[in-house]
């Protein structure tokens, strides 16, 4: 039973401290992810985010422009967590996709740690 919640301990404290460093991806993963999640929210979010069709939105445009390769690159941390709650209602392999764009670009945002920096600003 010990080993049980001290098993448990370990791995919520696993879970909270990747949510606030999470593992960035290669610049390949990246754009891979981009695309992806692009071909899985166009249909739902294509016709106010993307620029030259007649139903996009100048307000949706401002938060994202799926016509743009590096759409999400602009986002800020509230915009790409509420994409992701937009879209927890797709099938769970779809929604993983999202998440990991999500997690993808916040690391991209998170200070380098100084150990990743080697003690140098």
């Amino acid at each position: 039973m010990c080993f049980l919640i001290l098993l448990s301990a370990v791995l919520i404290a696993c879970e909270s401290t990747s949510a606030i460093h999470p593992n960035p991806v290669s610049e390949e993963q990246l754009v891979a992810l981009r695309v992806e999640v692009r071909r899985i929210i166009r249909p739902g979010c294509g016709s106010c985010h993307t620029t030259g069709l007649r139903t996009a939105k100048p307000a949706a445009l401002a938060v994202f422009d799926l016509a743009q390769d590096d759409w999400s690159a602009p986002m800020t941390e509230a915009e790409l967590n509420g994409l992701q709650r937009r879209t927890s209602d797709i099938r769970d392999t779809l929604a993983a996709k999202v998440e990991a764009l999500v997690a993808a670009e916040l690391a991209l945002r998170s200070p380098a740690t100084e150990s990743e920096t080697g003690g140098q600003d």
